[in-house]
Formats: C-alpha cells, structure tokens, sequence
C-alpha cells in the first residue's frame, strides 16, 4: 500500500509487539483488523495514506520507505512476501502477506 505505483489486491497477517491481525486490500484501499486502535480502512492518494489515526506520508521507492504519521517515523523494509516495521516507538512488526507495501 505504500509504493504510489503498488496497486493490487491481497491479503495478509502480522504481528508485533502490540498483537497481531490481518489486512486485506483492494487497489488504494486497505482494510485493517486486530491492531490495538488502528482497526479501519487506510486510502492511499500518491504518497499520502489517509486511515483513522490520521494522515501519513510515505517517502522512498523499492523495498525500503520511510513513513511519516502522526505516531512519529517509522521504515518499511520488504522483500518478496515479508515486510519488517520499525515503529517510532522502538517496536519491530512482522507481515506476510501480498498484499502491497
């Protein structure tokens, strides 16, 4: 979901620190559930993510990005079908899926 040219569905899990849940997107929409207040739908406009803990900008091409939102900084490095998040807070999640980051 964050590559502006990253458009397609999938699904997918992750887990961290905080728990773990499950994605599915469509195109720029994206459906989370099972993440400790960031349950909803995320809409992706170029580099902006638009989701229910407020707006977010996505830096970088290939498979590492940068992510800035309202919890602070976090980077987004993937490869092939697993993507690691380092959150501002420290935190490392772990996602499987194919659905697009």
């Amino acid at each position: 979901m964050f590559g502006s040219s990253e458009n397609r569905n999938g699904f997918g899990t992750f887990s961290g620190p905080n728990g773990s849940g499950s994605v599915f997107s469509s195109g720029n929409t994206a459906w989370v559930s099972g993440t400790n207040d960031h349950d909803g739908m995320y809409t992706r406009v170029g580099n902006t993510v638009f989701g229910p803990n407020g707006v977010s900008t996505v830096m970088g091409s290939g498979p590492i990005k940068t992510v800035f939102g309202p919890e602070g900084m976090s980077t987004v490095m993937g490869s092939g079908n697993i993507h690691t998040v380092y959150g501002p807070d420290g935190s490392t999640s772990t996602f499987f899926g194919n659905v697009p980051f």
